[in-house]
């Protein structure tokens, strides 16, 4: 939380920012299409200084270009058998929204001002989150929606990455 703090008040080129992003969202589409084979193998202990090392370089980057960083988290942990994938999206969750507040007070401390509408896009978002998560836990096939899902976001990262 502290990195995050920290690296929103630094200034990023908007090329280096789209480029970073982009980077993270196609971090995302792999996740999201790989899956490694399941494995007997026990889960092993992460050792701390590793752990406080991944935390401050994925805090770093959240609070660099505004994401929460468990896009890049959530692979690690499974990756490296340091969690199970629920034991991984529960750690994830916190970790975004920890990150996300800790870049947000250090934007609104640097100066940012929310305007008038703010509070209306937090509400879409909210709203919009809530009903797509009941379509895609409920209505839609699990395997076309990560399809789709992550056709959008490659396009979205190829598009940030190239213009």
């Amino acid at each position: 939380m502290p990195a995050a703090y920290i690296s929103s008040h630094w200034h990023i080129d908007p090329t280096i920012y789209k480029i970073i992003l982009g980077i993270c969202l196609l971090i995302a589409v792999v996740r999201m299409l790989y899956r490694p084979p399941e494995s007997t193998k026990p889960f092993r202990a992460i050792p701390r200084i590793l752990a406080l090392s991944i935390g401050l370089v994925l805090g770093l980057l959240s609070g660099m270009i505004g994401i929460g960083g468990g896009i890049i988290l959530s692979p690690l942990l499974i990756i490296f058998r340091w969690s199970t994938v629920k034991e991984a999206a529960g750690i994830s969750a916190m970790f975004l929204l920890l990150n996300s507040f800790s870049g947000l007070a250090g934007i609104i401390n640097k100066g940012y001002v929310p305007d008038e509408n703010s509070i209306i896009w937090i509400l879409a978002a909210l709203t919009g989150g809530l009903i797509g998560g009941y379509i895609g836990s409920n209505r839609l096939p699990v395997t076309g929606l990560k399809y789709v899902l992550s056709g959008i976001l490659c396009f979205a990262a190829l598009k940030l990455m190239m213009f």
